[in-house]
């Protein structure tokens, strides 16, 4: 957990740990056009360079967020090449998705396309699409 009374502080800090570009965050490139930008940033207990992880993969479904663009209306869809493991089931914060006849099964009324599912399928079964109208 990470906690800041300076935001632009602590996103500065958590893009460092993440090996991020900050001035690639649409409100961190703002800070600092805005001169909003600390010049030196002090960490009082644990620098960023302590806990940086290198092997952070960027989900495939958070580039929106980083750019600040309206993502398209996207849901997760199960492939044939689901092998019922039940990770999905378990990681749904809705209980959205159900085994029926030993492959995942998606209640899309419920589901608010959190993509947790897509994130912890170790079997590629679960795909991102656009939502057909």
């Amino acid at each position: 957990m990470l906690a800041s009374v300076d935001s632009v502080a602590i996103d500065l800090a958590v893009c460092k740990m993440l090996n991020i570009e900050p001035t690639g965050i649409p409100t961190l490139k703002q800070a600092k056009i805005r001169n909003l930008w600390p010049e030196k940033t002090k960490y009082p207990l644990l620098s960023p360079d302590d806990v940086r992880y290198d092997g952070f993969i960027l989900p495939s479904t958070a580039g929106y967020l980083l750019t600040g663009k309206k993502q398209p209306k996207k849901i997760p869809v199960i492939l044939d090449n689901c092998k019922a493991c039940g990770q999905c089931v378990e990681i749904c914060p809705k209980n959205t998705i159900r085994m029926i006849d030993n492959k995942a099964s998606i209640d899309y009324s419920k589901c608010i396309k959190c993509y947790c599912c897509h994130e912890v399928c170790t079997y590629d079964a679960i795909k991102i699409e656009n939502l057909k109208k």
